[in-house]
């Protein structure tokens, strides 16, 4: 686990919210923005996930009641095939559009080359990175001060 983002993993299961994976972001590879898989091995079921995500929402809300935040950081939530994410910037949707066309290949039998950021890329990764960090560890204290 990321040591950048392993607070906010630890207290998101404090709270009752199951995680099944994390990243806190990189600008040379893979996510460009920290996220957190929120799930169950045990596979909850369909009610049970969307009560943990309305609950995920209504924190998210509270946290940015008096909190004036740019919208390339905000953190936000959105749905998977089993679970949610909860994940900051627009970037990484455009990522998981990529994992997930990559992993539809690998699952047929295809061949799929090394991911490759280019400097440009990485230079903005770079740049959002950290704010990002910041604002997904600025949540996990949110969480353990009023949980």
């Amino acid at each position: 686990m990321d040591r950048e983002i392993r607070k906010a993993v630890l207290v998101l299961n404090r709270a009752g919210l199951p995680t099944t994976g994390s990243c806190a972001g990189h600008a040379d590879h893979g996510s460009p923005a920290p996220w957190i898989k929120i799930n169950s091995e045990k596979h909850l079921s369909a009610s049970q996930i969307l009560k943990l995500k309305n609950c995920v929402s209504s924190l998210l809300k509270d946290f940015y009641k008096n909190r004036k935040i740019d919208s390339y950081i905000k953190l936000r939530i959105k749905s998977g095939h089993a679970g949610f994410w909860i994940y900051s910037g627009q970037d990484f949707l455009k990522w998981r559009e990529i994992i997930d066309e990559r992993s539809k290949m690998i699952n047929v039998g295809k061949k799929v080359g090394k991911e490759i950021i280019s400097r440009t890329e990485q230079e903005k990764r770079r740049k959002t990175l950290f704010a990002r960090q910041e604002e997904m560890a600025a949540f996990a204290h949110f969480l353990a001060k009023n949980r």
